[in-house]
């Protein structure tokens, strides 16, 4: 029996990450290189090929897909979906473990705030920390506004290995990964509470 719910859960938890990671993959990635190819312009002082800066994200998206065509929207697929499909898995899963634990424990208030808070800001924490470096390059991937650089993933990295080292995939690590702090905090806390409302279990 044990085994069985075993198996049910991981089930439930891999098809859920799964959902999760897909949806934010279509939806939020075409947004993401935009941002990035902004940042890059911005940060770099690097002038695009109109020989002007971009005058905002729907003027950068259009010049992109002029340029480079739709699928460039969806630059930096491979690193973002390996940053995100194991990701959003240690983001789940460490929210269920610690606030299941701390329930048990009798730890928190009867409504959960403190426990849906706790939780979630460890698993904002930890999922981050955990994928630091795909981010990294899912980053200098879609900054790529040149069209040539890298010729895939693998190239970036050794890239900017060689050029850097190690550390180089780590930069930002502890802005990147203390902004899941507060980031999972509220999102949980939202989720457990209308949760708990949702199934019949009271105000606030």
């Amino acid at each position: 029996m044990t085994t069985v719910l075993v198996s049910l859960f991981l089930f439930h938890f891999r098809f859920h990450s799964f959902v999760l990671s897909v949806a934010s993959l279509v939806l939020s990635l075409p947004v993401r290189s935009t941002q990035n190819v902004l940042l890059y312009v911005a940060g770099s002082a690097v002038q695009v090929p109109t020989e002007r800066f971009f005058r905002g994200p729907s003027d950068c998206m259009a010049h992109v897909v002029r340029k480079q065509g739709l699928s460039s929207c969806y630059k930096g697929l491979l690193p973002m979906a390996l940053r995100d499909i194991p990701g959003y898995g240690i983001y789940i899963l460490t929210y269920e473990w610690t606030f299941k634990n701390m329930t048990d424990r009798k730890i928190g208030d009867r409504h959960g705030f403190f426990n849906s808070v706790v939780a979630g800001g460890w698993a904002g924490v930890l999922s981050w920390a955990v994928v630091v470096p795909l981010d990294v390059i899912k980053s200098i991937v879609q900054a790529d506004i040149t069209k040539g650089n890298y010729a895939g993933m693998s190239h970036c990295i050794v890239d900017v290995y060689r050029q850097r080292g190690l550390r180089a995939f780590y930069a930002g690590f502890a802005v990147t990964t203390f902004r899941g702090l507060p980031q999972g905090c509220v999102t949980f806390l939202v989720y457990s509470q209308m949760l708990r409302i949702l199934n019949g279990g009271g105000h606030f």
